[in-house]
């Protein structure tokens, strides 16, 4: 039989990843981190700065425009307040340590909440009084109708109204009653007869007269002027 190969483990070579890699930090990161390595009360010149950052970073060093990214770094961290440059642009840098404070917080003042006073609203009522009923008895005036006027009084009062009872005919005296009383004498068919004899009756008794005849004027004489209350 064959002898057996042994196979020799093959060891892997470990690569050590060395500061010279290029940094992923900006210009200004990188002269930040060398002036605070190279530590200086006065400051850090250019030269040292530059020195340091082409040693510890070969790739960024080695850079065609290394010396214009460097200077414009600086320039614009002393813009920004983070470097500092005591005398002029060709001394020294330092690294301004900025102190922040703190902004104060303004505390909510809450107020008091008002207390809501409730008044309470009285309203008064109007009482309205009922008016008294003012009861106006009318008095009816007692006052002679045509209905309770005899025929004689009503000749009487006509012959009278006409020319103050010195004499009328019985035409006019007719015809004054028939206006005066319309309402009693239009329902009586023996006007004529009853007018008559209510004369007739008058000078009998003296209330009446007729100077120049039946036929003639007629008179009231005193007594039928008190008789019907003249």
């Amino acid at each position: 039989m064959a002898p057996k190969k042994t196979t020799k483990p093959v060891s892997k070579k470990v690569t050590k990843s060395s500061s010279s890699a290029s940094p992923s930090k900006s210009y200004k990161e990188l002269i930040t981190e060398a002036a605070v390595a190279l530590k200086s009360r006065k400051g850090v010149s250019r030269p040292a700065l530059k020195k340091f950052i082409k040693e510890k970073y070969p790739s960024v060093g080695s850079a065609t425009n290394f010396d214009h990214y460097f200077n414009a770094a600086i320039k614009k961290g002393v813009e920004t307040g983070d470097f500092e440059q005591p005398k002029g642009p060709s001394g020294t840098l330092k690294i301004v340590k900025k102190t922040v404070t703190p902004t104060p917080t303004a505390k909510k003042v809450t107020k008091p909440k008002a207390k809501t006073t409730t008044t309470a609203t009285t309203t008064t009522k109007k009482v309205t009084k009922p008016k008294a009923k003012t009861t106006v008895t009318k008095s009816k005036a007692k006052s002679t109708t045509s209905s309770s006027l005899t025929y004689k009084e009503m000749i009487i009062k006509s012959i009278l109204s006409i020319n103050d009872g010195k004499g009328s005919s019985r035409l006019a005296v007719k015809k004054h009653m028939r206006d005066e009383y319309s309402k009693k004498l239009n329902t009586v068919k023996n006007f004529d007869h009853l007018f008559n004899a209510a004369i007739r009756k008058a000078v009998e008794s003296g209330d009446l007269a007729q100077p120049k005849g039946p036929s003639g004027i007629i008179k009231v004489l005193k007594k039928g002027k008190t008789a019907v209350g003249a």
